[in-house]
């Protein structure tokens, strides 16, 4: 919907590249974290965490 693609767009791009990789494309963490050369421990994890909360505040934030 334009309001997701919107919010997306308000996201960091390693952001935005965890959740697409995660919920569009279907890869998994482990593989989003080597491809996306994460080097925290816990990895895409901690990324997909805070871009799922970015987005959330961003969709709340449209709701009259």
């Amino acid at each position: 919907s334009e309001s997701i693609t919107r919010c997306l767009a308000t996201l960091a791009e390693i952001e935005r590249a965890v959740i697409v990789g995660q919920y569009w494309e279907g890869v998994t963490l482990a593989d989003l974290t080597e491809r996306l050369s994460l080097t925290n421990a816990s990895g895409a994890r901690a990324t997909l965490i805070a871009a799922q909360r970015k987005l959330k505040r961003c969709l709340q934030g449209e709701k009259p």
